[in-house]
């Protein structure tokens, strides 16, 4: 079963920003994409997209709480998964409990799956100086790292215009919206609007992507709280050393799948 499934539209767009998130690793998305292109959602099939990134190039360091909302207006149909979220320098880590998978569609129907196997609960960190995303799995202690491109890495060089469209509240935040165009250096654009908050240095308390209007017209949502400005450690950012390494997903679930069929044979 694939969670990508859900969020339905082109290969250009629509299903890459909650892959960005990298959740879609442990329902078995295996390939990676390249980062923003056209007029669609950023984000990759098993990456991290550079005009993400740079949503917070403003905030050196970040921990939060977020809960990340996918409405498909097609299927009428909407997902929303709680994780937690932590930035330092450029590195980011991104913590999901699937089992607080909430909503309709196609990616709930495998959440007893996961747990019989042991990956329910899943941890990927983003090492832009190592080029690369190491993704594990905390009830297994297995882990395994995945090879990012360019495109799927923060860079320099985009350009980011800002139009400010009001002032509104969001979980008891005052906040400033403002539509945000992401452009790179060959001229592709990413849209999104964003709620900075004032008494947070202007971090964005909330962002909206929406899926192209001839598509799906799906949107996806990611409001942040318990937002604390400070550097979480250098400890979060790395992966116990008693944690089995793969060297793939592949590999690495069809040991965890091993595992579920004989427990005896664990070590």
């Amino acid at each position: 079963m694939n969670l990508m499934r859900y969020w339905r539209g082109d290969s250009r767009g629509s299903r890459r920003l909650w892959a960005w998130l990298a959740v879609a690793v442990g329902l078995g998305v295996t390939s990676l994409r390249a980062g923003a292109q056209g007029g669609g959602m950023p984000g990759g099939n098993l990456g991290f997209n550079a005009a993400v990134a740079q949503l917070f190039a403003d905030v050196p360091a970040f921990s939060a709480a977020v809960e990340t909302a996918i409405t498909n207006q097609a299927e009428n149909t909407r997902m929303v998964l709680p994780m937690r979220m932590f930035k330092s320098g450029d590195k980011f880590r991104i913590d999901v409990d699937f089992v607080k998978l909430r909503g309709a569609g196609a990616a709930l129907q495998g959440l007893s799956a996961l747990q019989n196997i042991g990956m329910s609960r899943m941890g990927s960190l983003v090492l832009p100086q190592e080029k690369g995303m190491v993704v594990f799995f905390p009830e297994l202690k297995f882990q395994t790292r995945v090879s990012l491109t360019e495109a799927d890495l923060p860079a320099d060089g985009y350009k980011v215009t800002k139009k400010a469209g009001g002032k509104e509240t969001v979980n008891g935040q005052p906040c400033v919206r403002q539509q945000v165009t992401l452009t790179t250096k060959d001229g592709q654009k990413t849209e999104a609007t964003t709620w900075e908050a004032p008494a947070l240095n202007q971090f964005p308390v909330r962002m909206m992507f929406r899926q192209d209007k001839d598509k799906d017209g799906g949107t996806m949502w990611m409001t942040f709280s318990d937002v604390k400005l400070a550097s979480p450690g250098d400890d979060v950012f790395k992966v116990p050393s008693d944690y089995k390494s793969f060297n793939s997903i592949s590999g690495l679930m069809q040991e965890a799948m091993a595992r579920a069929l004989n427990p005896g044979a664990a070590k």
